[in-house]
Protein backbone atom coordinates (compact mmCIF):
# COMPACT_ATOMS: atom_id res chain seq x y z
CA UNK A 1 0.00 0.00 0.00
CA UNK A 2 1.48 3.03 -0.86
CA UNK A 3 1.09 5.95 1.53
CA UNK A 4 0.69 9.64 0.92
CA UNK A 5 1.43 11.98 3.58
CA UNK A 6 0.54 15.55 3.13
CA UNK A 7 1.04 18.79 5.27
CA UNK A 8 -1.01 21.73 5.50
CA UNK A 9 -3.01 24.37 6.89
CA UNK A 10 -6.84 25.08 6.68
CA UNK A 11 -7.98 28.33 8.80
CA UNK A 12 -4.21 28.67 10.52
CA UNK A 13 -5.14 24.61 11.41
CA UNK A 14 -1.82 23.19 11.13
CA UNK A 15 -3.21 19.19 9.54
CA UNK A 16 -1.35 15.92 9.19
CA UNK A 17 -2.65 13.72 6.85
CA UNK A 18 -2.19 10.19 5.84
CA UNK A 19 -4.34 8.54 3.09
CA UNK A 20 -4.01 5.96 0.18
CA UNK A 21 -6.51 4.85 -2.76
CA UNK A 22 -7.85 2.05 -0.66
CA UNK A 23 -9.36 4.53 1.90
CA UNK A 24 -12.75 3.80 2.43
CA UNK A 25 -13.76 6.09 5.36
CA UNK A 26 -12.60 9.15 7.53
CA UNK A 27 -11.03 9.42 11.08
CA UNK A 28 -9.54 11.92 12.88
CA UNK A 29 -6.88 11.75 15.56
CA UNK A 30 -6.73 13.48 18.54
CA UNK A 31 -3.33 13.92 20.44
CA UNK A 32 -2.71 14.23 24.38
CA UNK A 33 -2.41 17.25 26.13
CA UNK A 34 1.42 18.62 25.65
CA UNK A 35 1.15 16.39 22.65
CA UNK A 36 0.98 17.50 18.56
CA UNK A 37 -0.28 15.92 15.67
CA UNK A 38 2.90 14.03 14.88
CA UNK A 39 2.70 12.47 17.59
CA UNK A 40 -0.80 11.17 17.72
CA UNK A 41 -0.40 9.88 14.15
CA UNK A 42 2.83 7.97 15.42
CA UNK A 43 0.83 5.97 17.76
CA UNK A 44 -1.77 5.08 15.72
CA UNK A 45 -1.44 6.52 12.50
CA UNK A 46 -0.43 3.92 9.87
CA UNK A 47 -2.46 1.24 11.81
CA UNK A 48 -5.69 3.04 10.78
CA UNK A 49 -4.29 3.61 7.24
CA UNK A 50 -3.84 -0.18 7.01
CA UNK A 51 -7.73 -0.40 8.30
CA UNK A 52 -8.93 1.47 5.24
CA UNK A 53 -8.96 4.84 6.68
CA UNK A 54 -8.13 8.44 5.44
CA UNK A 55 -6.33 9.29 8.67
CA UNK A 56 -6.32 13.07 9.47
CA UNK A 57 -4.53 14.33 12.63
CA UNK A 58 -4.36 18.29 13.79
CA UNK A 59 -2.73 20.18 16.24
CA UNK A 60 -5.12 20.45 19.13
CA UNK A 61 -6.08 24.67 19.97
CA UNK A 62 -3.26 26.12 22.08
CA UNK A 63 -0.93 22.78 20.99
CA UNK A 64 1.85 21.73 18.60
CA UNK A 65 2.38 24.68 16.06
CA UNK A 66 -0.17 26.95 17.64
CA UNK A 67 1.09 26.50 20.86
CA UNK A 68 0.84 28.60 24.19
CA UNK A 69 1.18 29.18 27.12
CA UNK A 70 0.47 27.48 29.70
CA UNK A 71 0.77 24.22 27.35
CA UNK A 72 4.72 25.29 25.50
CA UNK A 73 6.07 25.68 28.67
CA UNK A 74 3.90 22.56 30.55
CA UNK A 75 2.68 24.63 33.48
CA UNK A 76 0.35 22.03 34.88
CA UNK A 77 -1.90 23.68 36.93
CA UNK A 78 -2.72 26.41 34.54
CA UNK A 79 -2.38 23.81 31.56
CA UNK A 80 -5.51 21.56 33.45
CA UNK A 81 -7.37 24.64 34.22
CA UNK A 82 -7.71 25.46 30.90
CA UNK A 83 -7.89 21.76 29.29
CA UNK A 84 -11.51 21.76 28.46
CA UNK A 85 -11.30 25.12 26.58
CA UNK A 86 -8.96 23.22 24.46
CA UNK A 87 -11.13 20.45 24.02
CA UNK A 88 -14.04 23.12 23.01
CA UNK A 89 -11.87 24.93 20.59
CA UNK A 90 -10.51 21.86 18.89
CA UNK A 91 -14.02 20.26 18.56
CA UNK A 92 -14.72 23.20 16.54
CA UNK A 93 -11.94 22.63 14.26
CA UNK A 94 -12.36 19.57 13.72
CA UNK A 95 -15.64 20.32 12.11
CA UNK A 96 -14.82 23.47 10.56
CA UNK A 97 -12.96 21.28 8.80
CA UNK A 98 -14.74 18.52 7.76
CA UNK A 99 -17.33 20.65 6.85
CA UNK A 100 -14.90 22.50 4.45
CA UNK A 101 -12.32 19.87 3.52
CA UNK A 102 -13.87 16.21 3.44
CA UNK A 103 -17.72 16.64 4.27
CA UNK A 104 -18.27 16.10 -0.21
CA UNK A 105 -16.51 12.78 0.13
CA UNK A 106 -17.21 11.41 3.29
CA UNK A 107 -20.63 11.51 4.64
CA UNK A 108 -19.63 10.84 8.12
CA UNK A 109 -16.52 10.22 10.20
CA UNK A 110 -14.90 8.28 12.85
CA UNK A 111 -12.78 10.25 15.48
CA UNK A 112 -9.67 8.47 17.87
CA UNK A 113 -9.28 10.81 20.71
CA UNK A 114 -5.82 10.15 23.41
CA UNK A 115 -6.46 10.81 27.15
CA UNK A 116 -7.27 14.73 26.33
CA UNK A 117 -7.83 13.69 22.85
CA UNK A 118 -10.87 11.51 24.43
CA UNK A 119 -12.44 14.71 25.98
CA UNK A 120 -12.71 15.94 22.30
CA UNK A 121 -13.80 12.62 21.09
CA UNK A 122 -16.49 12.58 23.43
CA UNK A 123 -17.84 16.33 23.24
CA UNK A 124 -17.78 16.22 19.17
CA UNK A 125 -20.28 13.13 19.53
CA UNK A 126 -22.76 15.81 21.20
CA UNK A 127 -22.13 18.62 18.51
CA UNK A 128 -22.63 16.58 15.01
CA UNK A 129 -25.23 14.00 13.46
CA UNK A 130 -21.91 13.24 10.84
CA UNK A 131 -20.09 11.48 13.83
CA UNK A 132 -20.19 7.47 13.69
CA UNK A 133 -17.46 5.98 16.11
CA UNK A 134 -15.89 7.40 18.79
CA UNK A 135 -12.90 5.75 20.10
CA UNK A 136 -11.49 7.07 23.77
CA UNK A 137 -8.36 5.65 24.85
CA UNK A 138 -7.64 6.15 28.80
CA UNK A 139 -9.78 8.91 29.14
CA UNK A 140 -13.14 9.34 30.23
CA UNK A 141 -16.99 10.79 29.40
CA UNK A 142 -17.30 12.04 32.40
CA UNK A 143 -16.14 15.62 32.49
CA UNK A 144 -17.14 16.94 35.74
CA UNK A 145 -15.75 13.73 37.79
CA UNK A 146 -12.36 15.05 36.53
CA UNK A 147 -13.15 18.00 38.44
CA UNK A 148 -13.65 16.42 41.50
CA UNK A 149 -10.35 14.44 40.87
CA UNK A 150 -8.47 17.79 41.34
CA UNK A 151 -8.18 19.20 37.73
CA UNK A 152 -8.77 22.72 39.32
CA UNK A 153 -7.77 21.95 42.74
CA UNK A 154 -4.43 23.85 42.90
CA UNK A 155 -5.73 27.01 40.30
CA UNK A 156 -8.52 27.44 43.41
CA UNK A 157 -6.81 27.39 45.96
CA UNK A 158 -5.97 31.11 45.04
CA UNK A 159 -8.45 31.95 42.42
CA UNK A 160 -11.68 30.02 43.54
CA UNK A 161 -14.23 32.20 41.60
CA UNK A 162 -12.47 31.70 38.89
CA UNK A 163 -12.33 27.79 39.44
CA UNK A 164 -16.19 27.52 40.03
CA UNK A 165 -16.69 29.62 37.00
CA UNK A 166 -14.55 27.06 35.18
CA UNK A 167 -16.62 23.98 36.93
CA UNK A 168 -19.61 25.28 35.72
CA UNK A 169 -18.09 25.63 32.05
CA UNK A 170 -17.07 22.04 32.37
CA UNK A 171 -20.23 20.81 33.54
CA UNK A 172 -22.13 22.47 31.02
CA UNK A 173 -19.58 20.63 27.91
CA UNK A 174 -20.28 16.98 30.00
CA UNK A 175 -21.52 14.25 28.30
CA UNK A 176 -22.53 12.20 31.53
CA UNK A 177 -25.14 15.48 32.56
CA UNK A 178 -26.56 15.40 28.80
CA UNK A 179 -26.09 12.03 27.74
CA UNK A 180 -29.30 12.18 25.33
CA UNK A 181 -27.13 14.84 23.53
CA UNK A 182 -25.25 12.28 21.98
CA UNK A 183 -25.53 11.04 18.64
CA UNK A 184 -22.99 8.93 17.60
CA UNK A 185 -23.65 5.06 16.39
CA UNK A 186 -21.40 3.77 18.87
CA UNK A 187 -18.86 4.53 21.05
CA UNK A 188 -15.25 2.75 21.79
CA UNK A 189 -13.54 3.44 25.49
CA UNK A 190 -10.43 1.50 26.58
CA UNK A 191 -8.97 2.45 29.70
CA UNK A 192 -6.24 1.16 31.74
CA UNK A 193 -6.78 -0.55 35.18
CA UNK A 194 -4.00 1.26 37.01
CA UNK A 195 -4.45 4.89 35.21
CA UNK A 196 -4.45 7.26 38.38
CA UNK A 197 -4.65 10.75 35.93
CA UNK A 198 -7.96 9.32 35.16
CA UNK A 199 -9.75 6.57 36.46
CA UNK A 200 -11.56 3.97 34.31
CA UNK A 201 -14.60 4.10 37.18
CA UNK A 202 -15.52 7.41 35.67
CA UNK A 203 -16.58 5.30 32.29
CA UNK A 204 -17.47 1.93 33.97
CA UNK A 205 -20.29 4.51 35.80
CA UNK A 206 -21.11 6.08 32.36
CA UNK A 207 -21.89 2.92 30.46
CA UNK A 208 -23.79 1.58 33.80
CA UNK A 209 -25.71 4.65 33.72
CA UNK A 210 -26.16 4.70 30.43
CA UNK A 211 -27.32 1.24 28.67
CA UNK A 212 -29.14 2.47 25.54
CA UNK A 213 -25.87 3.94 24.64
CA UNK A 214 -24.09 1.36 22.43
CA UNK A 215 -21.40 1.33 24.16
CA UNK A 216 -17.97 -1.00 23.96
CA UNK A 217 -16.26 -0.76 27.82
CA UNK A 218 -13.07 -2.76 27.67
CA UNK A 219 -10.09 -2.76 30.33
CA UNK A 220 -6.41 -3.18 30.07
CA UNK A 221 -2.74 -3.77 32.44
CA UNK A 222 -1.58 -0.40 31.95
CA UNK A 223 -1.25 2.81 33.73
CA UNK A 224 -1.79 6.36 31.93
CA UNK A 225 -0.85 5.11 28.62
CA UNK A 226 -1.53 3.55 25.76
CA UNK A 227 -0.15 -0.02 24.29
CA UNK A 228 -0.02 -1.78 21.52
CA UNK A 229 -2.63 -4.40 22.74
CA UNK A 230 -5.15 -1.54 23.11
CA UNK A 231 -3.91 0.10 19.86
CA UNK A 232 -4.51 -3.54 17.86
CA UNK A 233 -8.03 -4.16 19.04
CA UNK A 234 -9.59 -0.18 18.49
CA UNK A 235 -8.50 -1.21 14.93
CA UNK A 236 -10.10 -4.55 15.59
CA UNK A 237 -13.44 -2.86 16.58
CA UNK A 238 -13.38 -0.46 13.97
CA UNK A 239 -12.84 -2.77 11.10
CA UNK A 240 -16.19 -5.09 12.42
CA UNK A 241 -18.54 -2.06 11.97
Amino acid sequence: MKTNISRYKHKGIPVLEYSSDEAKRLIFVNHGIFGDKDKGMMLVGKALLRAGYHVVAIDASRHGERGEVPFTNRDRPWARFHLFDVVSETTRDILSLYEDKYADTFETFDVLGISMGGYVAYYLSMQTTHLDTVVALISSPDFSASCHAGLLKEVAKEYPDEAKEKKLQIQAMDPALSSEEITAERIIAFNGKFDEVISYEHTKRFKENNPAINMIFELFDTEHKINQEMVDRAVKHLQNQ
